[in-house]
């Protein structure tokens, strides 16, 4: 039912924004390790073996009992950190400057407000379906939700990497920042490019296997999609870095002004076209807002942060070093 799903959408929006903001708040503290697998990891996997189960039981569970388990997943996603959280920051002595709050408050909500656009572009197609084609959602959201794992490599590596990131940015070094930019992007390719394998190759397989062969349909669609989604690998680090930069109001104004065409786009596939067109047109809408983000970084920054080939044979040739100083 729509309400009900509203209600589970609006569970994983308001989870996935609290285990990011735990995630900085670990990151600040130098809890690298805790803060890349607090930004939703945990919930994923576990969002992932609740499927399993439910698929290996084999029994349709009501609506309202998933949601249960949705909220459950979200509130121990978080808790199981808390512990972490208590050991980075007990030693701190508690000082509170409630007069500031209001000025933090506006210095922070560029960065807020690129979170829940985000999550709109992500849901933008399965709402437009959900209006205009509503016998497709269950189809089409199947690959929706699994095709975001083509974002993980990137998303963990830049998580990682964030403080080398925000010390390249104030140190003014820009060839450096550059090419640890590319390189990122280059690995999280290199990352990337098995998932789309095996999407593109045995999308059918997988999403019947997880969700049942009424789903088999919903392969093409996930081959699509992943092709849109490589885009995330591909442009590297742009929005992190312009956040880190201090530039969080000029990415939400790119992130904005990207935003509009690209919902207005998939509303149109929506009601006039089928799902297939809704996966093209959510292609094209992604690399565009990937490549927007990469080209404001690229002006505002003079770094470039796409992948190259000969940002690849650096990534390699560093690698390579890397690994023979630790094997003496």
């Amino acid at each position: 039912p729509a309400p009900l799903l509203l209600v589970a959408t609006a569970i994983w929006t308001a989870g996935f924004d609290v285990q990011v903001t735990l995630a900085e708040v670990l990151r600040a503290a130098g809890r690298i390790r805790a803060a890349s697998f607090a930004g939703g990891t945990i919930s994923n996997l576990a969002f992932v073996a609740m499927l399993g189960v439910m698929w290996f039981v084999g029994r349709p569970s009501p609506i309202d009992r998933i949601l249960i388990y949705q909220a459950g997943i979200v509130v121990f996603s978080v808790l199981v950190f808390v512990p972490s959280l208590i050991a980075a920051y007990a030693s701190y002595p508690f000082r509170a400057h409630f007069g500031g709050l209001p000025g933090l408050v506006w210095e922070s909500l560029p960065a807020a407000l690129l979170v829940v656009l985000y999550m709109l572009i992500v849901q933008a197609d399965v709402f437009a379906l959900g209006l205009f084609r509503p016998e497709d959602v269950a189809v089409y959201g199947a690959a929706s939700r699994l095709v975001l794992v083509l974002t993980v490599p990137g998303v963990v590596l830049e998580g990682a990497l964030m403080p080398t990131f925000a010390a390249g940015v104030f140190s003014g070094a820009i060839t450096d920042l550059q090419r640890l930019a590319q390189e990122i992007a280059c690995v999280a390719v290199l990352g990337a490019l098995p998932i789309l394998g095996i999407f593109v190759l045995g999308g059918g397989w997988l999403t019947s296997a997880m969700f049942g062969p009424a789903y088999i349909g919903s392969g093409g669609l996930l081959a699509i999609l992943a092709f849109g989604y490589l885009a995330a690998a591909v442009s590297g680090p742009a929005l992190l870095l312009l956040v880190l930069s201090g530039r969080q109001r000029l990415a939400l104004a790119v992130l904005c002004a990207c935003t509009v065409p690209f919902v207005a786009a998939v509303a149109i596939a929506a009601r006039f076209g089928s799902k297939e067109l809704v996966a093209m047109a959510v292609v094209v809408g992604i690399w565009g807002i990937f490549l927007a983000l990469v080209l404001t970084v690229r002006y505002s920054l003079h770094v470039w942060t796409i992948a190259t080939p000969v940002a690849m044979v650096s990534a390699f040739r560093h690698g390579f070093q890397s690994w023979r100083k630790f094997h003496g």
